[in-house]
């Protein structure tokens, strides 16, 4: 309450509610200005408050700057006189200077003397012993701060109850890793049964390959190749590389279908088990396995080029040109004999020797048709030197192509993987959610404790 101008003057109905806040305060506070604190409206309020409202109450004479301290002390008594006559009572007078107050905290730092002389220290002090030791304040403090404990416990165990829910979607999705994981592997422990069927591809090929070679390398075909450039070491590489290429690719895409139906199986048993324990809708695995699909060619994919790669590391070609070129020398070997020996017949028949000539014709027939055997002979050879090689080849072959086969089944199942993608998100959600709630809580935790010291 001040000693505002007007007061005195004001109607009955706003007397009224002045006067229901004044017997409502918990502290009335009455300012005098320093240049007359005698003005008889004040007094005259003064002296219509209650024995209560009057304990409840302190005097403060403003603009304390003004004047020096034996006038302050002067006045100060005479007020406490004055009240003690009106009243029966001696109040606390507080003699203060706003201006020097302010003048104390305009700096970044307070002006501990300046403060001291404002007079604010000793009513700060008076204040807060009234109001700290209401006992009414008090008792409603304590209920506000029940209540308020009672709120922020039952908020600490929804925020708990959520976290525990986070924990086992959690566990959860590990869980469903974890599944993900043991098949893949399980896939891994038919790894070695697998390659076994891709080196039987492979072998399968080489004897498609090789009957190629035994069609192609014909007598007729062998003498042949004295005159010309051999190309069928070429072209039987070719029909091997393009051969199991496409086989290999055709048991890969086999194997992909395998596995996708695998994750089909093992989604039958995660769909009821997201929506039980998410309460969320699953993908829906036909519609999802679009990227399942582009897993599945990339594998067949990955698998042919590595077969094509492997053939072509294992040199089949190379050894097969060396066999062919040294089967072509054992061949011009014959032919220059009978070409030697029909020479000889041919300069004899000049000479008039006929039945020499004639035995030399002979033998050029002979050389000749023994280089035909040997030439049929070296046929089947060949063609089985070359299926020995792709025998001995096909487990190197199998090697080769492992790593890939591995990778690829991999790279399917990260991506059979990304339909959890729904867990996930969810989790990230939910804990994104949960963090600022959770730091919320902690500020008003130690800002009830701060209030439960100062109560």
């Amino acid at each position: 309450m001040s000693d505002t101008p007007g007061t005195n003057t004001l109607d009955y109905d706003l007397r009224m509610a002045t006067a229901r806040v004044v017997s409502d305060a918990d502290l009335l506070l009455v300012v005098f200005p320093v240049e007359n604190p005698w003005a008889a409206s004040t007094w005259k309020v003064v002296a219509n408050l209650s024995e209560n409202q009057l304990r409840r109450s302190a005097f403060i004479l403003q603009k304390s700057d003004t004047k020096d301290e034996v006038d302050l002390e002067v006045m100060v008594g005479h007020i406490r006189s004055l009240a003690k006559q009106k009243t029966g009572l001696e109040p606390e007078v507080f003699p203060v200077s706003a201006k020097l107050a302010i003048e104390a905290k305009k700096g970044e730092e307070l002006v501990s003397h300046i403060w001291q002389r404002s007079g604010y220290p000793a009513l700060e002090a008076f204040v807060s012993r009234r109001l700290s030791g209401n006992f009414e304040r008090r008792r409603v403090l304590q209920e506000v701060y029940d209540s308020t404990e009672v709120m922020l416990g039952r908020i600490e165990e929804k925020i708990q109850e959520r976290r525990e829910k986070l924990d086992r979607d959690e566990r959860f999705l590990r869980e469903l890793e974890s599944e993900v994981e043991h098949r893949r592997e399980g896939q891994s422990k038919f790894l070695s049964e697998r390659l076994a069927g891709l080196g039987a591809v492979f072998l399968g090929e080489g004897k498609k390959a090789a009957d190629r070679l035994g069609r192609k390398f014909s007598v007729r075909h062998e003498f042949v190749s004295l005159f010309k450039q051999e190309r069928l070491p070429s072209q039987v590489e070719r029909a091997l590389l393009d051969g199991v290429t496409k086989a290999v690719g055709g048991r890969a895409d086999k194997d992909g279908e395998e596995l996708v139906e695998s994750c089909r199986i093992h989604w039958e048993t995660v769909e009821p088990r997201i929506v039980d324990q998410l309460e969320l809708r699953a993908p829906d695995f036909d519609r999802e396995t679009d990227s399942l699909s582009g897993a599945r060619e990339r594998f067949v994919d990955r698998l042919g080029g590595a077969a094509r790669e492997v053939v072509s590391r294992l040199r089949l070609r190379s050894g097969l040109e060396l066999e062919m070129e040294l089967r072509r020398s054992a061949l011009k070997g014959y032919v220059a004999g009978a070409l030697c020996a029909l020479i000889l017949a041919g300069v004899c028949g000049g000479l008039g020797w006929g039945g020499m000539a004639w035995v030399f014709v002979g033998v050029a027939v002979l050389v000749i048709l023994l280089g035909g055997f040997r030439a049929m002979t070296m046929r089947d050879s060949l063609c089985e030197e070359f299926m020995q090689r792709v025998e001995d080849s096909r487990q190197e072959f199998a090697d080769g192509v492992s790593e890939d086969y591995k990778e690829g089944v991999r790279e399917f199942f990260v991506e059979y993987g990304e339909l959890f993608e729904i867990v996930r998100r969810r989790i990230a959600e939910q804990r994104g959610a949960l963090e600022p709630q959770s730091e919320r809580w902690s500020d008003l935790f130690l800002e009830l404790k701060g209030i439960e010291q100062e109560i």
